[in-house]
């Protein structure tokens, strides 16, 4: 069966989605003491969400087309700098549930983490100015 989507409505409804749910969510992560600040040194799924889940957006605002995370995540790798490699392939990984971090550091991860979200939500807003 063949999808279609009305892309205009869609942008319209990420474009919500990232001012409220995911500026809202990076910022509790900044927030002491809260559960998003403790998640992000303590929960891979954390990291797992808040990297692929904004990856996500980003691939469709880019390209107006829906993939998976996982998708979307390779797609940061061939167009995001360099800096932001370890804390993606970190999230593929733990998506995976490999074992072998890319960080010594939860700390470390963790500001990238934040640095890369940072960095994806101001990509997407440049993309509206």
């Amino acid at each position: 069966m063949k999808y279609t989507v009305d892309f205009d409505i869609l942008i319209n409804k990420m474009r919500n989605n990232l001012k409220t749910y995911w500026l809202n969510w990076v910022n509790a992560c900044r927030r002491f003491p809260s559960i998003g600040y403790i998640a992000l040194f303590v929960s891979p799924k954390a990291i797992e969400w808040g990297i692929l889940g904004i990856s996500r957006l980003y691939y469709t605002f880019n390209g107006r087309d829906i993939t998976s995370k996982v998708g979307a995540s390779e797609y940061a790798l061939q167009t995001v700098p360099q800096k932001w490699h370890k804390i993606i392939k970190e999230s593929m990984r733990l998506r995976k549930d490999n074992k072998n971090s890319f960080y010594n550091s939860i700390f470390e991860r963790r500001n990238d983490a934040l640095g890369y979200m940072d960095y994806i939500i101001q990509e997407i807003n440049g993309l509206f100015e």
